[in-house]
Order: C-alpha cells, then sequence, then structure tokens
C-alpha cells in the first residue's frame, strides 16, 4: 500500500514537473538568452539594426510537450502547454489560471493568427500500468503582438 502511494506520488510529481515547471523553466533560459544575444528576433528573421522593433515583429521559441491519449491529444495539450507559457509573462500574476487556460483554448480555435510555426520534436507512446498514453514534443514559434492583442481583446490584465 505504501509502495503504491509513493509510486503515485512520484507519478504526480514528475508529470507536474513536465508539464508546468519545465515548460516555464525552457522559456526563461530561452529569454534570458534571447537578452544576452545579437537583439530580438524581427518577423523576417533578419538582424535589421536602425528602427527598433516594434511588438508586432517580436516573436517567442518555445518548447513544450503533452500528454494524451492519442498523438492528436498530446500535440493539443502541448500547443496549450506553450500558449500558457507564453501567456504567463504578459499577464498579471493575480490572473486566474481558469482565465489563462480559457484564452489558451480560444487562441486554439484560430491558431494562425498568434501561432506562426509549430515544429515536431517527436511523439511516442508512453503506456503504463496497461494503459496508452502518448508524449508529444513541439517548438513552437509564437508572435508576441498578435497574443498580447487577443489577451487585450479577453480583458485580462497585463503587465
Amino acid at each position: 500500500m505504501a509502495a503504491t502511494q509513493s509510486s503515485s506520488l512520484g507519478q504526480t510529481t514528475a508529470t507536474i514537473f513536465t508539464a508546468v515547471v519545465a515548460p516555464v523553466l525552457v522559456s526563461v533560459i530561452l529569454h534570458c538568452l534571447n537578452m544576452a544575444g545579437s537583439g530580438p528576433v524581427h518577423a523576417d528573421g533578419s538582424d535589421k539594426t536602425g528602427s527598433a522593433p516594434t511588438l508586432a515583429d517580436e516573436r517567442d521559441i518555445l518548447v513544450s510537450h503533452g500528454y494524451g491519449m492519442t498523438p492528436t491529444e498530446a500535440r493539443h495539450d502541448a500547443l496549450r502547454n506553450a500558449l500558457l507559457t507564453a501567456i504567463n509573462p504578459a499577464v498579471t500574476p493575480d490572473t486566474p489560471l481558469p482565465d489563462r487556460q480559457a484564452i489558451c483554448e480560444a487562441i486554439l480555435r484560430e491558431p494562425a493568427k498568434v501561432i506562426v510555426r509549430c515544429e515536431g520534436l517527436g511523439c511516442r507512446n508512453e503506456s503504463s500500468f496497461g494503459k496508452a498514453q502518448f508524449r508529444d514534443e513541439i517548438s513552437v514559434e509564437v508572435a508576441r503582438g498578435p497574443l498580447v492583442e487577443q489577451l487585450r481583446k479577453a480583458s485580462l490584465p497585463l503587465r
């Protein structure tokens, strides 16, 4: 009995870490690398100098993963996790999680407005206890300007 509870606690902890902590950590690391790098990423991918980039030109590249009973569900979960990671720095800390999740779902209904590129990095079957579960890892490029516009339309408090 104690071994089952310990195993369940370990699985829960691992799931929380991989679904929440790891994507946020990757986003923070990528943000720090972008700050130390050659400057912001521009819409055309160039290293333009001279005119200041606008918010519409800036993009975030995020690596995320998700789980599901099918590869499609896992991809949807990975996209939702990537969007949550992109939204978190833009909204105030007291913005409720359900509000953040609702805007993610709204964006996923019309992803072309915010998601510039989504590349699959690998999907694998991680069956456990005889139950199929897929894990999909993706790289997502999010346009910051349209994302902030969606957040404003949803009346979420921005930083």
